[in-house]
């Protein structure tokens, strides 16, 4: 059994509008004064950045079909009746708070379908951590395995939808499998642990202990031909807010552990200076600029 990347690559299921204020993002390049002056009160269109990685064919010694193995998404964004209508499968409320910008057709399910990846191939999700916008995608893929830790799934049915938490997609999940953590540090994070096999810090997809911003927030750490691609979810709104090292206004509002939110800062900037590294996180609208549009190769076998 073989689960080495042939492809990786990111989607969004549509788009936020939030204000530049609460991610502490700049004013919009070639601002006059004017603009500067109120541009706080702005909006910027932020992503949900969602990572795709297609597996090669996993049967050893058979000559499969290119692209016939399993499909491992971090993160599903949407699901497909919330891009049909936010506001109905959100609440009013929600969905203008989030400011979400989506139209059917932006569901991950379709955009697959889009790359040539039947959905039925989707087999493992893992979950940076169970806030609506980054697992409501969960009902598109009701066979698939959903990989999160003991402490995101227990504090998400403990706060529930108040807090943020998509009860009714977790419900829906008809197979989870927790991170079994190893005190191995990897990458800066100080737990780690292999997403497939038992290959230690060898393997191609590493999950790394992010937490901070919600009790069990993962990274995901991925070896391709160009290096390493780091998808962090949440653990940083923005790169910018975790290498100067302060959280954003909305990052003071909603993180429920700053102590350990710093640590995995700390571990992110360092990784925004390591050669050969991507560092993404879900929201931020310079991170997403690099990756848009943009296909990594995984390492030659």
């Amino acid at each position: 059994m073989s689960m080495q990347i042939e492809r990786a690559f990111f989607l969004t299921t549509g788009m936020l509008a939030t204000p530049r204020a609460a991610f502490g993002l700049p004013p919009p390049a070639g601002s006059g004064a004017f603009r500067r002056l109120f541009s706080p009160l702005g909006f910027a269109l932020t992503p949900i950045a969602c990572l795709v990685l297609e597996h090669k064919e996993t049967t050893e010694g058979e000559g499969g079909a290119k692209g016939a193995g399993p499909v491992t998404l971090v993160d599903t964004g949407w699901s497909a009746a919330q891009c049909r209508d936010p506001r109905r499968e959100l609440g009013l409320v929600q969905a203008l708070f989030l400011g979400v910008r989506a139209k059917p057709g932006d569901d991950l399910r379709t955009q697959l379908l889009a790359h040539g990846i039947a959905p039925e191939r989707v087999r493992t999700i893992v979950a940076t951590h169970l806030h609506v916008d980054h697992v409501g995608g969960l009902a598109d893929f009701p066979d698939a395995e959903v990989v999160t830790t003991d402490d995101e799934l227990t504090s998400a049915k403990a706060r529930g939808q108040r807090a943020g938490f998509d009860v009714k997609a977790l419900a829906r999940v008809g197979r989870f499998r927790m991170a079994p953590w190893r005190e191995a540090p990897h990458l800066g994070f100080r737990r780690s642990t292999p997403l497939f096999g038992d290959d230690g810090d060898d393997g191609d997809v590493m999950l790394l202990d992010a937490r901070g911003h919600t009790a069990g927030t993962l990274g995901v750490a991925v070896k391709t031909s160009e290096g390493t691609l780091v998808h962090v979810g949440d653990a940083a709104y923005t790169l910018a807010e975790a290498v100067r090292g302060r959280p954003s206004l909305l990052a003071r509002r909603t993180t429920i552990d700053p102590e350990n939110q710093a640590r995995a800062y700390r571990a992110i900037a360092d990784l925004t200076r390591a050669p050969n590294t991507t560092v993404v996180t879900s929201h931020d609208p310079s991170s997403w600029s690099v990756v848009e549009s943009k296909t990594f190769r995984g390492q030659p076998a």
